[in-house]
């Protein structure tokens, strides 16, 4: 059951240097420790996750976009789609470190994301983000982007951070209540 269930997520996460097979399967030592309980953790989070977003796409019987307007063909239409975040919202963090998230956005929209940013929109004194303004790199529609965001775990607890993008002329691109979110626990 076990093997199946590993083969059935190397098939829907991307592949990286060693199989979640490989990992799980044949190291069976470190499944049970702390780090084993993390991964697998974050492998059923991010399985839900997939879940849950099939489930939704079946209902709503189109794909899952961020776009802020219909617009006609010759209006700019901006859109993203979270392609992938590591680690997965709801993950914890040790009290006192630097803890790193990597998004990585597909620009579903029909301009280039050109002298774009992410600002942060609420930073706290207990999840610290260490730039509040991240600058993103030139991204054509269909194209992917890596955003890197690193903040300071301060004080226990939940949080939420919240981040907008804006165009070169300091526009928001995102809907009014419209985020791109990151939730940790910081923990001991």
């Amino acid at each position: 059951m076990l093997v199946i269930l590993f083969n059935t997520i190397d098939c829907i996460i991307e592949p990286n240097e060693y199989s979640v097979t490989e990992l799980f399967v044949e190291n069976v030592n470190w499944l049970f420790s702390g780090i084993g309980a993390l991964a697998l953790a974050g492998i059923f989070n991010r399985l839900f996750d997939l879940i849950r977003l099939i489930i939704n796409n079946r209902k709503n019987n189109s794909p899952p976009n961020h776009n802020s307007s219909v617009g006609k063909s010759n209006e700019r239409v901006f859109g993203y789609s979270i392609q992938s975040c590591i680690p997965p919202n709801g993950s914890y963090a040790k009290l006192d470190s630097v803890v790193h998230r990597e998004l990585v956005l597909r620009n579903d929209g029909n301009f280039t994301w050109l002298n774009c940013y992410l600002q942060c929109e609420n930073n706290s004194e207990g999840l610290s983000a260490r730039h509040l303004r991240i600058i993103i790199t030139e991204t054509q529609p269909g194209q992917l982007c890596r955003i890197a965001l690193d903040f300071d775990a301060n004080h226990l607890g939940d949080y939420v951070s919240r981040w907008k993008m804006y165009d070169a002329d300091n526009h928001s691109l995102f809907q009014e209540n419209e985020y791109l979110i990151v939730e940790l626990r910081i923990t001991k």
